[in-house]
């Protein structure tokens, strides 16, 4: 597929924060669906909301996210519909645009294999008890690495955030002390913007006080707190949605998923066939457990756009190529996508 363009890059800018990696990130269209599709918390909107509505969130959440930006020469650009919109809708747009990017960022940067609103994970992290303040997102470890707290913030462009509102920011990552069943934590504000150009970039703010050891003075810092975060309401959105779609099984990468298919959207989501068995029968799912067993993401990739094109019975058109992209918390993402000069 030599030639054809699957994205762009992202910018990442520091802001004093001593980290020594990548200044950019790859994001192909297939990765900004499936982070949107997962980024979301429609359980803080609609309680109990049921499975037709949650497949509706989750495609709506990816259009907009589409609407808002789009790929030329290697990069993400603010889209003109962004452009039109008025400064109250700019706002909303760069909210969730902002947490569709700190779910790539954390991945790809940072190593978190599950990465959401920190109201998707129980037990909760524990909180200073001396402030209400709360982040917007939690990122787990795939490895022996640290925990990650994130406060995203989006705006319409990079100087439109003051220091009194980037230093709130800081105080609500600094709010959490520990994560149950991790070591450690890294904690660091996010702000998504576009640039004087409107090219899409991120900027990382490192809060002073935020190192591995928590925060100075914290009265219980929990060093032998061993509980492991259970993932059912993690991957109960998208099982939901597997479930009102009615779902096919499939083999991807040697490992049976349950493969839906949004239409609107010409994409198919995949949720690992075991994952989708706990959540169905309301099993925990410990933080760090082989629920997802031997995951091969480019196997599964790449097998994914093989069923699309053999198997799945949808035709694609000639002006389309077909992406994939599979996270490392195993939900995967394949579709048909414009081929752009």
């Amino acid at each position: 597929m030599a030639g054809l363009h699957r994205g762009g890059v992202v910018r990442i800018e520091l802001c004093d924060f001593a980290f020594s990696g990548p200044a950019f990130i790859d994001v192909s269209e297939a990765a900004l669906d499936r982070a949107a599709i997962g980024v979301g918390n429609l359980n803080a909107f609609v309680a109990g909301a049921p499975s037709t509505v949650k497949a509706i969130a989750q495609q709506w959440r990816s259009a907009i996210t589409r609407d808002s930006i789009h790929p030329l020469g290697g990069r993400w650009w603010r889209s003109d519909n962004y452009a039109r919109l008025e400064r109250t809708e700019k706002g909303f747009m760069s909210g969730l645009l902002g947490g569709v990017l700190s779910k790539l960022v954390a991945e790809s940067v940072f190593g978190v294999r599950q990465f959401g609103h920190i109201e998707y994970f129980s037990p909760p992290p524990i909180y200073d008890p001396t402030t209400r303040r709360r982040p917007d997102f939690l990122g787990l470890p795939a490895g022996g690495g640290p925990a990650v707290i994130v406060e995203s913030k989006g705006r319409s462009d990079r100087l439109n955030a003051s220091p009194d509102q980037v230093e709130k920011a800081k105080g609500q990552v600094r709010s959490v002390l520990r994560v149950p069943g991790c070591a450690s934590v890294l904690r660091y504000v996010q702000y998504t913007h576009f640039t004087a150009d409107g090219v899409l970039a991120v900027t990382l703010h490192d809060p002073p006080g935020s190192d591995d050891d928590g925060i100075a003075g914290d009265p219980s810092p929990l060093e032998n707190d061993q509980r492991n975060v259970d993932l059912r309401v993690y991957y109960r959105d998208v099982v939901d949605a597997a479930v009102a779609l009615n779902a096919q099984r499939v083999r991807l990468g040697g490992i049976r998923y349950q493969l839906f298919t949004y239409n609107l959207l010409g994409i198919s989501v995949g949720v690992p066939d075991r994952i989708f068995q706990a959540v169905q029968q309301d099993q925990a799912i410990p933080a760090g457990s082989e629920y997802l067993g031997p995951l091969n993401t480019v196997d599964v990739a790449e097998d994914s756009r093989r069923w699309l094109i053999e198997e799945s019975g949808r035709v694609v058109p000639s002006d389309t190529q077909v992406l994939s992209d599979v996270g490392p918390d195993g939900i995967a993402v394949v579709g048909s996508y414009p081929i752009r000069g």
